[in-house]
């Protein structure tokens, strides 16, 4: 009667969101290697693996092979990603690298959306210049962030995408799903970011700021 009445822990090969074309797990628990290879070979899909972080030292050759055979892409996220994104996986990984400031904009045009992501607490840090960047190209923002941040505001207060809460991960399937579903929410939303960018943070308004600033203290 236990194990039937047993749903699993979280983050434990917890199912977040599934439907006909889509299955989302988290499970963020599996923090070493052993964990990640049994969590990888569970499934036959192709899978998109989303891992990243804090590095232990852990050794990733003994996942290369199940890398490999199971995951179609791999996004890393975190602070230590050095050891996933090295020469082992280079048949598994495309990684585009640290590109030159005047190609970014080129690349920004081949996405759909754009993603920016701060840590719980950094309010009133001030907005990532990535943020700008994609207003600047015309496409719509996911920002996850802590409630609070700046760039939780310029998202919700111009409609120009969605606000995801840190360590929320149901948030952000869910505000992926909706992005993919509606095509002309996101060319709208794609369109007044771009609006947004020229009227009120191009390079002449920001001065144009400043300098009043500036003269109001003199």
């Amino acid at each position: 009667k236990a194990i039937n009445k047993f749903s699993g822990l979280p983050h434990r090969q917890e199912i977040i969101f599934s439907n006909k074309k889509l299955l989302c797990i988290n499970d963020s628990k599996a923090t070493n290697v052993n964990a990640t290879w049994y969590a990888l070979e569970s499934y036959n899909e192709p899978i998109i693996w989303i891992c990243g972080g804090v590095d232990k030292g852990n050794d990733y050759t003994e996942l290369i092979n199940m890398v490999d055979e199971k995951v179609k892409a791999i996004i890393c996220l975190g602070r230590n990603n050095k050891n996933i994104i090295n020469k082992s996986y280079e048949d598994a990984i495309t990684f585009s690298g640290w590109l030159p400031y005047e190609e970014v904009n080129d690349w920004l045009q081949k996405c759909d959306i754009g993603l920016i992501t701060l840590l719980p607490g950094m309010t009133g840090a001030g907005v990532p210049s990535r943020l700008y960047n994609i207003m600047s190209v015309g496409k719509p923002i996911i920002a996850i962030t802590g409630h609070g941040s700046e760039a939780e505001f310029v998202v919700r207060e111009e409609g120009i995408g969605w606000f995801v809460e840190a360590g929320r991960p149901k948030q952000l399937v869910d505000a992926v799903l909706e992005a993919q579903s509606n095509p002309k929410k996101l060319l709208y939303m794609g369109t007044l970011a771009r609006s947004v960018a020229v009227e009120k943070y191009s390079r002449g308004k920001v001065i144009n700021e400043y300098c009043k600033l500036i003269d109001s203290m003199l």
